[in-house]
């Protein structure tokens, strides 16, 4: 019985580790994002930074890997005034401060039809410890793209595990941007 339960568990554990992430996107039908290469982030002392509590130390972590995946990709860099979008981030923590960045992003579900076809319900993928990545058009100062993935960090992962895992949560989301 031991040994079933051993190779059970074994199995198991051979299987999570073996599943690939899963994306989710969506965007609004109505936008060329062929015609989009210019972005930014939003400032530090802006009123984003109001949307969540987060260390600098994790916001350094995803600006980072923004900026990495963005520009591997050819976007350019620019400021917020002469930027096509602002690229905004949110890490699930709690849904109150979830509910408060949506209204900051100005984000509307019906405006934006899933894209790529989610493999769990929305409240697994909502769960804590899921990013979730925003294009805001910066004209009308609403999301235009936005694409979700669960990060699964750790508390044993060290720095460098934990951004890679950011890191590739972003390249996957990027890779779902209309081309």
């Amino acid at each position: 019985m031991k040994k079933k339960l051993s190779l059970l568990f074994i199995l198991c554990t051979l299987i999570g580790c073996s599943i690939k992430p899963t994306y989710q996107a969506k965007h609004a039908n109505n936008v060329d994002f062929f015609a989009l290469s210019l972005y930014s982030l939003y400032d530090r002392n802006s009123v984003f930074s109001d949307y969540q509590n987060m260390s600098d130390t994790t916001r350094n972590s995803i600006e980072i890997a923004i900026e990495k995946a963005f520009d591997a990709q050819g976007w350019q860099y620019k400021s917020p005034d002469n930027a096509q979008v602002i690229v905004a981030y949110h890490l699930v923590d709690r849904l109150a401060e979830l509910k408060k960045y949506n209204r900051g992003v100005k984000y509307c579900l019906p405006c934006l039809p899933v894209q790529v076809p989610e493999k769990q319900n929305r409240h697994q993928v909502m769960q804590p410890g899921t990013l979730i990545l925003d294009m805001v058009d910066v004209n009308h100062n609403r999301t235009i793209w936005r694409g979700v993935s669960r990060l699964k960090i750790n508390e044993r992962d060290h720095s460098l595990e934990a951004q890679d895992k950011i890191e590739q949560a972003i390249i996957g989301l990027l890779d779902t941007v209309p081309k």
